[in-house]
């Protein structure tokens, strides 16, 4: 059966046809009737990119995908930007740590009094 334009009846085979949405439902339409009429074109998709869009992509895949980045390489920076983040608040915690016993075992109510009087010059 060879299909045809449902406003001018060109045959498929004089010129390329399109589906398109009408009132009375999907309708082949030719190009030049295309423009005179007020429905919307039913684009066909290739069937690799159907099957690239049924391949299932984490949402943080396809969002580093449309901002151009390699997700899988993106991931791995964040990954170490986290461990050294992880790293530097260990070091300072334990650094405080030092400090602060350091204070203490160093420290008597003179030199308390002596540090507040630095600060408070400071000020």
């Amino acid at each position: 059966m060879v299909e045809e334009c449902f406003r001018c009846h060109i045959d498929e085979n004089h010129s390329l046809l399109f589906d398109t949405i009408t009132l009375e439902g999907v309708k082949k339409v030719c190009r030049k009737c295309s423009f005179n009429i007020n429905t919307p074109i039913i684009k066909k998709v290739h069937h690799e990119k159907l099957r690239e869009s049924q391949m299932k992509k984490s949402v943080y895949e396809r969002l580093s995908e449309k901002a151009g980045l390699n997700s899988v390489e993106h991931h791995r920076k964040i990954h170490e930007a986290k461990k050294i983040n992880e790293e530097l608040t260990n070091q300072d915690s334990s650094l405080r740590e030092i400090v602060e016993n350091n204070i203490v075992e160093h420290s008597s109510g003179k030199g308390d009094d002596r540090l507040i009087g630095i600060f408070i010059g400071l000020l």
